[in-house]
């Protein structure tokens, strides 16, 4: 996807799974979780959507796994973020 295209306040996540695993990729903030879509084994999926807070962290669920929180991130409109699955 193109960053030029992107509106007000719109940030874009491109999320590479490696794993043979579909995953289910979240927004975490405290208690707060914001379901963004599944992301196939050995695949990979573009996720769109607006965010006015200063920094994101994501959760990752594994089907039939694990789940885990990224670090967080500073991020402002506009931002294009890539998360990289390595193979487990």
């Amino acid at each position: 996807m193109d960053p030029a295209t992107m509106e007000g306040d719109e940030i874009q996540l491109l999320v590479r799974n490696l794993n043979f695993n579909q995953v289910t990729v979240y927004t975490a903030r405290g208690a707060s979780v914001r379901r963004l879509g599944i992301v196939p084994g050995k695949g990979e999926a573009t996720f769109r959507m607006n965010w006015h807070l200063p920094d994101i962290q994501l959760r990752v669920k594994e089907l039939a796994g694990d789940d885990y929180l990224t670090e967080t991130l500073p991020v402002s409109p506009g931002d294009f973020l890539e998360l990289i699955l390595p193979i487990r």
